[in-house]
């Protein structure tokens, strides 16, 4: 199963960045020396693009010399060129049939269960530890995305093959087997199960080098213990 990790934002970290206070011009934007530390405010953040734009003038005052000149406008515009808020989920099935017929706002709309986060277009501007950290979230999400969608696909799925059986009440066993709805279902279990497959073999890999570990800890404990004594029985 998923763990929570795998939902939780990058933030990553404004320590260490070793910046002057840079000048913003008249127009507002956004100065090419604080690019460094707006790309780690966005990148990852799910909030939507008026809070995030209003959170990153607020970090990025400490390092200007006039930050009253940045707007929600021009730093909203930055990030819009730096990033993409990307939907990684599509929704409870509940919601996707309230809302089949409405448009997202990729920028604001602010439901969880759609899980947005902001990637950047490129994460080579960012120190190579924080890359990594990216990299490896990215795919955390990219591997819940495909187990999400394999889910709602078996859902509908589901809900297919049952009503084609109230439709067909008197099906006979043979029928049953060649029903494409009903074969449907076994094909979209299977792809859930894959996942899961693998992260079960990734639990019992963990728990396989615990107990490993432990065994091995043991062992150099009871290897201390007989030194000990054939050093007192020399004695």
């Amino acid at each position: 199963r998923h763990s929570s990790e795998d939902f939780e934002e990058e933030c990553l970290s404004l320590d260490g960045v070793k910046l002057g206070r840079a000048e913003v011009g008249e127009d507002g934007d956004v100065p090419d020396e604080l690019l460094k530390v707006l790309l780690r405010i966005v990148q990852g953040s799910s909030l939507p693009l008026s809070s995030l734009a209003n959170n990153a003038i607020e970090e990025l005052a400490v390092f200007t010399k006039n930050p009253d000149r940045l707007s929600v406008e021009s730093v909203s515009s930055k990030i819009k060129l730096l990033a993409q808020r990307k939907q990684y989920l599509s929704g409870h099935p509940q919601l996707l049939l309230r809302k089949a017929k409405a448009k997202l706002d990729c920028f604001e709309n602010e439901d969880e269960c759609f899980m947005w986060r902001w990637e950047l277009a490129t994460i080579d501007l960012l120190p190579p530890k924080e890359a990594s950290k990216v990299k490896k979230a990215r795919s955390l999400r990219r591997k819940l995305q495909s187990h999400h969608k394999s889910i709602i696909n078996l859902i509908s799925s589901i809900d297919k093959a049952t009503s084609w059986l109230k439709n067909n009440p008197s099906a006979t066993s043979k029928l049953l087997l060649s029903a494409p709805s009903l074969i449907k279902v076994s094909d979209m279990e299977e792809k859930v199960l894959k996942f899961e497959r693998e992260e079960e073999k990734a639990r019992l890999f963990v728990e396989a080098k615990k107990i490993i570990e432990e065994a091995r800890q043991k062992q150099n404990e009871l290897t201390e213990e007989e030194r000990l004594m054939e050093k007192k029985r020399k004695e």
